[in-house]
């Protein structure tokens, strides 16, 4: 019987010990959490002061933080981006900056854009809740609906008017500004969606005379694609970490004391009950 007695006690003191650990796990996630988000947030500010140096043409400030943002993205923890896509556009977008700012011949276009990018890309990663780029979507609806509005005249066998160029191309600026930050926090395949759809319109727009049809079809599923970025009441949180509440270490172990104590007491008072 002190045999039986002694494998409940352990078998006990094993779970509560588990239990403990897991506890403590938990704790130790939590107790990171802060931190990661720290990062971002360093991240972040990084990518704004990038942003301003860009638009005031401060060369030298701008070769400066570039370095320091490439350090701070190797350190990044990216735990929170759901997908390898979101982690890859994010890299691309600093390694294009990279590129830039040692090319021959600037272009200060093309810094602009992916300053904007990055800084929308971090925002995303610190303000998941309410991040920047959800803005846009009321920029973007004008932009669709700024498009059809040149279209209205269009008929088969012409060629697709200037102002209809120059609005897809608006539509496209703006979206490409904002694919990196969406990338991070949504299903790969809704960007790649929105990507053919894109495609598609480049496709026609470029072409000699395009069927009326096919123009006016394409509208639908342009405006579709870029809806479903969006949360639907526009306030809505894209995918979010929900941490655990923090609780110190120390009180941890303690408790995990205190409950193999109470285990092996109540196993006790079981065992000289049953004898």
């Amino acid at each position: 019987m002190l045999r039986s007695f002694g494998v409940q006690l352990v078998r006990v003191m094993i779970l509560a010990v588990c239990g403990m650990l897991a506890m403590i796990q938990v704790n130790v996630k939590t107790l990171a959490a802060p931190a990661i988000r720290n990062d971002y947030k360093s991240f972040l500010k990084s990518a704004e002061t990038l942003y301003t140096a860009v638009n005031n043409g401060d060369f030298a400030q701008v070769l400066t933080i570039m370095k320091v943002i490439e350090q701070r993205l190797i350190h990044l923890s990216l735990k929170d981006v759901v997908s390898a896509e979101g982690i890859e556009a994010l890299a691309a977008n600093v390694a294009g900056l990279k590129k830039a700012t040692i090319a021959v011949k600037q272009d200060p276009l093309q810094w602009q854009m992916g300053a904007a990018k990055l800084r929308l890309a971090a925002d995303a990663l610190a303000n998941p809740d309410q991040p920047l780029w959800f803005q846009y979507q009321s920029v973007l609806k004008e932009d669709i609906s700024t498009l059809k509005g040149t279209l209205v005249a269009y008929a088969s066998g012409q060629q697709v008017p200037k102002a209809a160029l120059t609005a897809s191309k608006q539509l496209q600026q703006h979206y490409q500004l904002i694919r990196t930050a969406a990338l991070l926090k949504l299903a790969p395949e809704l960007i790649e969606r929105s990507d053919s759809v894109f495609r598609y319109m480049n496709t026609l727009m470029q072409a000699q005379s395009p069927k009326y049809e096919l123009v006016q079809n394409m509208m639908e599923p342009l405006q579709d694609a870029i809806t479903a970025l969006f949360p639907e009441d526009g306030k809505a949180t894209a995918t979010t970490i929900v941490g655990a509440t923090s609780v110190p270490l120390g009180w941890m172990i303690t408790l995990g004391v205190f409950i193999i104590a109470v285990l092996s007491w109540a196993s006790w008072k079981r065992y000289q009950s049953e004898h």
